[in-house]
């Protein structure tokens, strides 16, 4: 089925919230809240506060506004889910076994657990064993598959979950994208219009992003070796349950693993892919599920690029290496850069998007939007080094495996 009439089927309903790069209020203070993850776990903090919100090793929803910890006892696992805007806990359980958080759902309201000497999916394994708990269940759930499984997302109704399936099992060199209905306990196919897609093709997972509404996952691939590799976006959707893909052009295959950034507008109908080391940029129409511009970006390469759009989905900042760039969302053009003194792990955009908060190894720089005047400089209270910075989903550990795209 061409891409057209697939489009023309999707009868989607967009809410207009804040993007994954975006900033909450911070209550009635209304300060910016900041992310950012460590070698001690993550930390949440208002900008200009003394001392965290939060801090600690944690699993976040996809906004942060909820995050999952847990911990092992007598009676087996202890899970929490905590506000850590607040630091109130919103709902725990005690489960039996010693598990780890694998996946969370939107609102944190259900999590995935696998136990936790279970081998890695890379390694092969028979059997998996997922855990399915929260507040949204009257009780925990095992179930047991037969097969090499891990959890990807949940629906948005938590009636399934999205699972990778890897094939062979014991030694898995390629996978495919199925659902998992909670209350059966069972693996089916995901619809798409593709009938490639049901198929185990090849496919290396890279970076993903959801949408503001979260109805969506949009994950990078690429694929092949040598010249004949090609990149492109694989959207499943959340709410509707389909999958598909989004060809990319072919400069967007050179160096994907780590040259390469998406992003989405806050009114979630464009996303943008950034590549520092092609030199170029893409926006994707998320309803017609096609490539719709394309620009040269005349752009420092290096090795981690990451990238934010502010609340009026009128400019694009993306980082490469020490660089800072604001990007015309309308033509795709770069009004303006600049040079920071160490490499950047993040950005986020204020709330006002008067404001970018440009996270460095050891401090987050503070940088006046239109003109890039450094505003401030803020050290993170009781964090020495900065590992990513912003609440965005990043690298996949799915190296060597294959895609169903």
């Amino acid at each position: 089925m061409p891409k057209q009439a697939f489009a023309a089927l999707l009868v989607l309903s967009m809410l207009v919230l804040a993007g994954c790069g975006q900033l909450q209020e911070a209550g009635s203070s209304g300060r910016d809240i900041l992310f950012l993850r460590s070698n001690r776990g993550l930390t949440v903090i208002a900008a200009g506060a003394e001392a965290p919100s939060f801090h600690a090793a944690a699993v976040p929803s996809r906004d942060w506004t909820t995050v999952i910890r847990s911990s092992f006892d007598r009676r087996g696992t202890r899970v929490w889910a905590v506000d850590p805007s607040a630091g109130e806990v919103t709902w725990e359980q005690h489960l039996g076994g010693r598990l780890m958080v694998k996946l969370t759902a939107e609102e944190a309201d259900m999590v995935a657990l696998a136990p936790i000497r279970e081998r890695h999916f890379s390694v092969g394994r028979r059997h998996t064993r997922l855990t399915i708990a929260g507040r949204s269940l009257s009780e925990p759930k095992s179930i047991l598959l037969k097969g090499n499984y891990e959890p990807e997302a949940f629906s948005t109704d938590r009636k399934s979950l999205f699972v990778i399936r890897f094939l062979p099992a014991r030694a898995p060199t390629r996978y495919q994208v199925r659902r998992l209905d909670i209350e059966e306990g069972r693996v089916h196919a995901v619809y798409t219009p593709d009938a490639d897609l049901q198929e185990s093709m090849g496919g290396t997972a890279r970076i993903q992003t959801a949408s503001p509404d979260g109805s969506r996952l949009y994950t990078l691939y690429t694929t092949g070796t040598g010249n004949d590799r090609y990149a492109f976006i694989h959207v499943l959707s959340l709410d509707e349950i389909w999958a598909h893909c989004i060809d990319l052009p072919p400069e967007f295959a050179k160096h994907a693993d780590t040259a390469t950034s998406i992003s989405v507008s806050p009114d979630g109908r464009r996303l943008y892919v950034v590549n520092a080391a092609a030199g170029m940029m893409a926006e994707v129409d998320t309803s017609t599920l096609e490539v719709v511009k394309t620009a040269p970006i005349d752009f420092v390469v290096a090795a981690h690029v990451h990238s934010a759009v502010d609340d009026s989905g009128s400019t694009v900042f993306f980082t490469s290496g020490n660089s800072v760039a604001a990007v015309n969302t309308m033509d795709l053009t770069v009004r303006a850069s600049w040079e920071m003194d160490q490499k950047v792990q993040g950005v986020q955009v204020a709330v006002d998007g008067a404001r970018v908060y440009v996270g460095l190894v050891d401090r987050i720089v503070v940088l006046d939007a239109a003109s890039g005047k450094q505003l401030e400089s803020i050290d993170p209270p009781g964090i020495k080094r900065i590992q990513e910075f912003g609440p965005v989903i990043r690298s996949i550990d799915q190296a060597g495996i294959v895609c169903a795209c």
